[in-house]
């Protein structure tokens, strides 16, 4: 816990000064899977990432925003987002200075419950060990609001430096130094990204998205393209996150065409999503697209700390960075 008199003094819209970990979730781990032969390839370490906005929400910069904290707690340089178009452009803008009016309110309402409460305790000749102690929320209560009091910097200073473009400047991405984040919600085996978690809302297909990327300009030799939905590796839900089980969930859904679905060719049926955008980009004659997607569900803001996280909330089993449970599709 920092010194309370530390945090009165030099909160500030930046993390640099803080080292408290906000915790925000205790089932952070590793996954089981770790070694899996879908991991990161060879120098995608080294691109530059860029986050892409099939269209404009309030969810769509939340999870910009989720994106890059964890890079503004490791000091990395915030990925930029480009959006669809120039309306969708100017809502996301707004969007984001409705947040950043919010979360200052709330981030200054803080500061000053935190301050009134230590010039009160003062007065009466108590430490801080005993201010923490009398707090009328109890010694954790004292703790959260300071941590709030830190994410909310985080927060406000990824949200202050996001630039959010419009897709323009996908004519400037490099196949060799690049790669795409396509954001937005999803679901296992379902052909569609949407606004709200629900998906009901806002929907575009496999096919729209490839169809926005080619009319941007991105280069057709582009080939590192990530989809940050949760399920986006899955056409099933997997029962934990060991390989066997994440290998079964990626495989499509078939049926046979015939009589009762018992004779005739092999349809399918679903698939990740993944999967399906490879393919439509594909049909938009772009060469070689790998398309990688995620198991489990994307925490937004999972954890104030060094890893992006994906979950599976029907298991127990612990969170597990969304490296090692990244998993590329090729055309099929």
């Amino acid at each position: 816990m920092l010194p309370i008199n530390r945090i009165i003094a030099t909160a500030s819209h930046s993390t640099a000064t803080h080292s408290v970990d906000t915790g925000a979730t205790t089932r952070i781990g590793l996954a089981t899977s770790a070694n899996i032969s879908f991991h990161e390839g060879p120098y995608t370490h080294k691109k530059q990432g860029v986050l892409y906005a099939p269209f404009a929400s309030s969810d769509i910069v939340d999870m910009a925003i989720g994106k890059n904290m964890v890079r503004t707690k490791q000091s990395k340089p915030i990925y930029p987002l480009l959006s669809r178009n120039e309306q969708d452009k100017a809502t996301l803008e707004q969007m984001r200075a409705t947040l950043l009016s919010k979360w200052k309110e709330e981030y200054e309402a803080e500061i000053l419950h935190l301050k009134e409460y230590i010039d009160q305790i003062t007065q009466h000749g108590l430490t801080e060990k005993e201010a923490r102690q009398h707090y009328p929320l109890g010694p954790e209560g004292f703790d959260n609001i300071q941590k709030r009091i830190v994410k909310y910097c985080a927060l406000i200073d990824a949200l202050t430096n996001l630039t959010i473009k419009s897709s323009n400047d996908l004519k400037s991405l490099s196949p060799d130094q690049h790669k795409l984040y396509v954001v937005g919600h999803g679901g296992a085996g379902m052909d569609i990204l949407a606004e709200d978690p629900a998906c009901q809302q806002g929907m575009v297909t496999a096919k729209e998205i490839a169809h926005q990327l080619a009319e941007g300009g991105l280069d057709k030799r582009f080939t590192d393209i990530r989809v940050t939905a949760c399920w986006s590796a899955d056409t099933c839900e997997p029962t934990s996150f060991q390989k066997s089980a994440l290998d079964l969930a990626s495989q499509p859904e078939t049926q046979r065409s015939g009589f009762l679905g018992l004779f005739g060719k092999k349809e399918i049926v679903a698939e990740p999503f993944a999967q399906t955008l490879s393919n439509e980009m594909t049909r938009e004659g772009f060469e070689q697209p790998r398309v990688s997607g995620y198991h489990g569900i994307g925490m937004t803001f999972s954890s104030f700390g060094e890893h992006n996280l994906r979950r599976l909330p029907e298991s127990e089993e612990s969170d597990a960075r969304a490296s090692t449970v990244r998993r590329v599709f090729i055309p099929a």
